[in-house]
């Protein structure tokens, strides 16, 4: 499978083949419904756009004896550390939205300290020879 998505994860100096993401569904005391199925693999890949996800692992219960009833847990295999959201609420829908939305949360926090990251060492490494940090070097010249 080609897919122009998985185009942009090619290395610049070593070229590999990226396969799509795989995903497990979990459902317990729910009916298996097609169309929360849809939700959470329409929801996968737009966060696919934020990180290559190599492996996604969604858990959705009812527990009806607990307030709120709806739980959902993801775990997602991500370069760098695994992203993993355990979240509840009153209604699946809700549970489920409230997931991706805490997912898509972290991968932008990371996604942001990564690039504050590299245009902090990026600064330091173009400082040039002829700046100088330290005022004691030109003292030293001028003895």
């Amino acid at each position: 499978m080609c897919d122009m998505r998985y185009l942009r994860h090619v290395g610049k100096t070593k070229t590999s083949i990226i396969t799509p993401m795989k995903i497990f569904l979990d459902h317990t005391n729910l009916r298996v419904a097609e169309r929360l199925d849809r939700l959470a693999r329409a929801s996968l890949a737009s966060l696919e756009q934020l990180a290559r996800i190599g492996e996604a692992r969604i858990r959705i219960e009812h527990r009806p004896e607990a307030s709120p009833a709806y739980r959902a847990t993801a775990l997602l295999m991500v370069p760098g550390p695994d992203l993993k959201v355990d979240v509840v609420d009153h209604t699946v829908r809700t549970t489920l939205a409230k997931l991706f939305s805490h997912l898509r949360a972290r991968m932008v926090e990371r996604a942001t300290h990564r690039m504050r990251r590299h245009r902090a060492s990026a600064r330091l490494n173009h400082q040039g020879p002829g700046r100088r940090s330290s005022g004691s070097v030109g003292c030293l010249a001028r003895a």
